[in-house]
């Protein structure tokens, strides 16, 4: 799947909206469809849940889910994204990281993206884009890592 995105996103003529998302030790690159919302609540990357519009959701840092060091630190802000693998009717829809500072919008147009060989970080894709190292999660896997 990750593959596929990042071939749209060197390949195509049409755009792409997407929000470059920063957590304390990388900027991610999703695409905007993947984000249910953002929201500004402190929370802690000790926490496994954050409530989010009345409902309990798995909470996390790209960093554990990355599987580096995640030592506790405080979010100012969270990003609510959509599941991708199948739920249940039990399971949240939803799921959250923590978020160091408000995401950025950015429109990645077609030649934009430059991928980046010599960064290897296990379930993404380095890329470059106007200069600026970024990271494309595989949203799928890292999702099915959470413990629901």
């Amino acid at each position: 799947m990750i593959k596929r995105y990042v071939s749209r996103l060197q390949d195509k003529s049409d755009a792409l909206h997407c929000m470059i998302l920063s957590t304390s030790t990388h900027a991610f690159l999703l695409p905007s469809v993947a984000i249910a919302e953002i929201y500004s609540q402190p929370n802690t990357s000790a926490q496994n849940t954050c409530t989010w519009r009345d409902i309990s959701i798995p909470f996390t840092s790209m960093e554990r889910l990355l599987a580096q060091a995640d030592q506790e630190r405080q979010f100012q802000h969270t990003a609510v994204l959509h599941r991708l693998n199948a739920v249940s009717a039990t399971e949240p829809s939803f799921w959250a990281i923590g978020l160091t500072a408000l995401p950025k919008v950015i429109r990645v147009e077609h030649g934009d993206l430059n991928v980046e060989t010599d960064q290897q970080i296990p379930n993404c894709i380095a890329v470059c884009i106007a200069e600026e190292s970024l990271l494309i999660p595989d949203l799928q896997v890292l999702e099915s890592t959470l413990s629901l």
